[in-house]
């Protein structure tokens, strides 16, 4: 599986504690930083855009944190990627806080995050849709997180 613009390597730990295989890839700067602690625990890790990433075939891919930190063409290029990083048949799994289906709480840190970063937004469900669909996914669900405030955006590759 892959874990794409995985940052900190939070979810590549737990999907490699759960058995997975899994690489991880980010940008050259984060792959240094988090090299020392994912490396020792087995993830395989690729330096390179997240939004035109360096590998493909996979049958999972994960983007944890996947929009709000982004600005709508950078997140809809993340989707892309996604789609064009998974062998046909593949899934890919987006986790974020939808705007209409988070908590005000969730709405509001996103809002600040974005102001802090000086870029970002917390985009709506129907926003993601069209970036899934235009990515060329067969199928997508939208699916509450359990005890979080986030969604998880689960898209199918159609098998050619």
């Amino acid at each position: 599986m892959l874990d794409l613009a995985g940052a900190s390597g939070v979810f590549t730990r737990e999907f490699l504690a759960r058995g997975y295989e899994v690489t991880f890839l980010d940008t050259p700067k984060t792959v240094e930083v988090v090299r020392p602690l994912l490396s020792r625990a087995g993830a395989e890790l690729v330096a390179g855009d997240p939004t035109d990433p360096p590998v493909e075939n996979f049958d999972l891919v994960f983007v944890g944190d996947a929009f709000a930190g982004r600005d709508a063409d950078e997140a809809a290029e993340v989707v892309a990627a996604a789609h064009d990083a998974l062998e046909p048949g593949g899934t890919a799994v987006f986790v974020d806080a939808l705007h209409g289906r988070c908590s005000t709480a969730a709405t509001t840190q996103a809002a600040v995050d974005a102001l802090a970063l000086g870029r970002g937004d917390l985009h709506d469900e129907s926003t993601v849709r069209s970036w899934v669909e235009s990515a060329g996914f067969a199928r997508q669900t939208v699916q509450d997180v359990p005890g979080t405030d986030l969604q998880a955006v689960v898209a199918e590759r159609a098998v050619d």
